[in-house]
């Protein structure tokens, strides 16, 4: 999952992943499994700009649950 932001209006990028949104990629994500019967896992990664596009802020978290 990757989230991109500018400015901070709407918050954080990490902030737009919430329970709802990390349980319906959990559900993808078991669906994929079945069929290819591989043990994949979900990381996220995360964009901030700030408002003048001069500073950028990514973050890549692996392994989310």
């Amino acid at each position: 999952e990757v989230k991109l932001r500018r400015g901070r209006a709407f918050g954080l990028a990490a902030e737009a992943i919430d329970a709802r949104k990390l349980a319906r990629v959990q559900t993808a994500l078991l669906g994929f499994a079945r069929e290819t019967r591989l043990a994949p896992r979900i990381d996220v990664v995360t964009i901030d700009v700030d408002e003048t596009g001069d500073r950028m802020v990514v973050e890549h978290f692996v392994g989310v649950t």
